[in-house]
């Protein structure tokens, strides 16, 4: 069996204390700012009103108006709806600014590596999720190191065959920190994606060296217990049939496996970070340029910072170099991209982004180039949620409509109603029309939710059906007797793609009926009454 080694290391360092951090919108609640045309500028306050805003304050030595919507009325929706205004040059958004997010982890100034790559621009987008678990398949990790606290899982050691993969050599330590060490809690260093849990698996002996066998089953294992991240910051020049077996299983069980490329300045293939299932990571140093020491090649797939890092050992923090060092930074970085995407995210999907992305190097020392996290992030296909208010209402089928629009886009006790009609052999009807304007293509709706509240008389049964602008048919999606008093109701739509419109709409019929047999001189006709329609989505993006 060919001998495995760690890919280097170095000497070791201190601890303390302080703050914490606070979340942060994307814009201001139920807020617009709205340019008005000049020539409409006497008029502007007037135009604004007309569509349900309140003017806040001016810019001054402008048209520009900071206008606060009505409640529960979607941002999104409502700049799309004032910026098609002729009075109206643009509309957006008041977007908050504030500083990015910089840990205050003690040791934090001796982290050159997430400054370099811009890690606090990406961890305003997400600082990691307990799920998007980072298999540690080295030396083991330090159990007892207050960075790891309440977020190790039970991991194994195939070195020696037992229950304990506590690390006493320190390489595994090193990574683990560099991956996902606590941060923000004012004590030593702040991994990649720190509020990731970590598996730990010791496939190399207390001394750094390892087998083909044992880190073939320490990948399998970490697979099996559905780590999102595999990241082995070892290997060796010998291709070996069971490693790449292992990869392959892991890659199959959805894995992003994240390999090291060898400190020999060399670009002789490097096993298992050569294998085509991994992506391969080179060393750079603090000037952002290639380690000397870091191998190179076609089977070196992107770089990331290795020459002096700083993090975990046992007990202590301290600095190390190596492409081992390289190679956890890519791991916590593919843990970030789990936790920011969309729930069902594969594995290709983590790895375009990431490789899309990267900053290039010059030719012959990796192929994609150096990581960027903010912008991995911002290419990771992801769910958004967003509330869009309707767009449109009209009776159907019933007598007088009372109130308009307004009425029926929020709760307010301001309701849209339809007196029902009747019609011969049926009994009385009455129904609604409900059409929302989407900002979205149908490629990118996860999920739509329509949410009613409306009122209808006691015996009266609600059908609410969705149109499918293929067939040109209402198709039903719930029926359900109604209670005399106001109730809410949410239903799901499948495959939502499919009923929108090339205009963009999708358009909805809630229908009462009192059937004839059910009628009597004294109950033959109701008013259907709606105070709110409204559409949840989430958003691939």
């Amino acid at each position: 069996m060919k001998a495995l080694k760690i890919l280097s290391f170095g000497a070791a360092l201190s601890l303390a204390v302080v703050s914490l951090a606070q979340t942060r919108a994307d814009y201001a609640e139920s807020q617009l700012v709205v340019k008005v045309r000049a020539e409409y500028a006497s008029r502007a306050q007037q135009i604004l009103q007309s569509q349900g805003g309140q003017v806040l304050r001016t810019i001054t030595g402008t048209n520009t108006y900071v206008v606060r919507l009505p409640v529960q009325q979607s941002v999104s929706d409502a700049a799309t709806r004032y910026g098609g205004l002729a009075a109206v040059e643009f509309a957006e958004p008041n977007y908050l600014v504030h500083a990015t997010r910089i840990p205050n982890d003690t040791e934090y100034s001796k982290q050159y590596g997430p400054k370099l790559i811009g890690m606090e621009k990406a961890w305003d987008l997400t600082i990691g999720k307990p799920n998007a678990v980072v298999a540690i398949c080295d030396t083991g990790v330090d159990l007892q190191h207050p960075e790891f606290q309440g977020k190790l899982l039970a991991g194994y050691d195939f070195a020696y065959n037992d229950n304990d993969p506590d690390d006493v050599h320190g390489h595994g330590t090193h990574c683990a920190g560099i991956a996902a060490a606590t941060g923000n809690n004012g004590l030593g260093v702040a991994g990649m994606s720190w509020g990731s849990r970590i598996l730990p698996v010791k496939v190399l002996g207390d001394t750094g060296g390892g087998s083909s066998d044992a880190v073939a089953s320490g990948i399998r294992f970490a697979a099996d217990r559905g780590a999102k991240v595999i990241s082995l910051s070892l290997g060796g020049y010998g291709d070996a049939t069971i490693m790449k077996e292992a990869v392959a299983y892991a890659f199959a069980k959805g894995a992003v496996i994240v390999g090291g490329a060898g400190n020999d300045n060399t670009s002789n293939p490097f096993y298992p970070g050569a294998y085509p299932e991994v992506i391969n990571v080179g060393a750079t140093t603090e000037a952002d340029v290639k380690a000397g020491f870091s191998n190179f090649g076609d089977t070196v797939d992107v770089a990331a910072p290795g020459d002096l890092i700083y993090s975990t050992f046992p007990g202590t923090y301290g600095f190390a170099s190596g492409t081992s060092m390289a190679c956890p930074m890519v791991s916590g970085l593919v843990a970030l991209v789990y936790s920011y995407g969309k729930s069902n995210l594969t594995n290709v999907e983590v790895r375009k982004a990431i490789e899309s992305t990267c900053k290039p190097m010059p030719a012959g020392f990796v192929q994609k180039g150096r990581i960027q996290p903010y912008e991995a992030l911002k290419k990771t296909p992801r769910t958004v949620a967003e509330i869009v208010l309707l767009s449109a209402v009209s009776k159907h089928q019933g007598g007088a409509a009372f109130g308009g629009l307004a009425s029926a886009q929020h709760n307010d006790g301001a309701t849209y109603s339809i007196s029902s009609a009747q019609i011969a052999q049926t009994g009385a009807v009455a129904g609604a029309f409900l059409t929302f304007k989407l900002n979205a293509s149908a490629s990118s709706l996860d999920s739509v939710a329509l949410t009613l509240r409306q009122t209808g008389a006691l015996k009266v049964t609600n059908t609410i059906f969705v149109y499918n602008p293929t067939t040109k048919l209402y198709e039903v999606l719930k029926s359900a007797p109604m209670s005399g008093s106001e109730q809410a109701v949410t239903i799901s739509v499948s495959n939502p793609g499919m009923y929108l419109s090339a205009a963009k709409e999708i358009k909805f019929l809630t229908r009462g009926l009192l059937p004839r047999r059910l009628q009597t001189p004294s109950a033959s006709s109701f008013t259907l009454a709606i105070d709110e329609a409204s559409l949840g989505l989430t958003l691939l993006r």
